[in-house]
């Protein structure tokens, strides 16, 4: 693709990703050049796209081998739009659960921190660590009134008991 652009006449430009060259994975967007004047991602789908929009605040278009879709501003501002109502759902929660994946490149190493903070806002903390959340799984523990994801960000994309942890601290 890379060649094909440059072919073209368009400057491509290809930074150090989370792990390799031009890599960029939904929770780290290092791998886009944010003064670039447009963003593509070679991928599946529009998954890691949405996330990598939001951090960055800006339209990507993604090239799934066969066709190019946008992630436009609508969908940005959609996805804000729910991500305001679980970040005021976790405000007026009072016990969290607090999701811990055991999977290698979704671990979260500082989850004692994470929890002592979510504590610090005076909320009851359990931690559920395993290597594949199962969100079928939650109706054991209906306790919980709302889940914070630490693990990856497509876990609490569209599920309102979820709240991903870039958006609560």
């Amino acid at each position: 693709v890379k060649d094909y652009l440059e072919e073209k006449d368009i400057k491509v430009i290809v930074k150090k990703g989370a792990y390799h060259d031009g890599q960029v994975l939904g929770c780290n967007p290092v791998a886009f050049d944010e003064n670039a004047k447009t963003l593509l991602l070679l991928c599946d789908g529009k998954f890691h796209a949405l996330n990598n929009a939001l951090r960055l605040g800006r339209e990507i278009s993604v090239f799934n081998g066969d066709r190019i879709e946008n992630v436009a501003k609508e969908d940005i501002d959609k996805m804000k739009a729910k991500i305001k109502g679980k970040q005021a759902k976790f405000l007026s929660s009072n016990k969290i659960g607090l999701l811990v994946s055991t999977k290698l490149g979704q671990e979260s190493k500082n989850f004692k921190k994470v929890a002592e903070k979510i504590e610090a806002k005076g909320k009851e903390i359990y931690v559920f660590s395993t290597d594949n959340i199962d969100v079928n799984e939650f109706e054991n523990f209906n306790y919980i009134e709302m889940w914070v994801n630490t693990a990856c960000f497509g876990i609490g994309l569209d599920d309102p008991r979820i709240v991903n942890l870039q958006d609560i601290l």
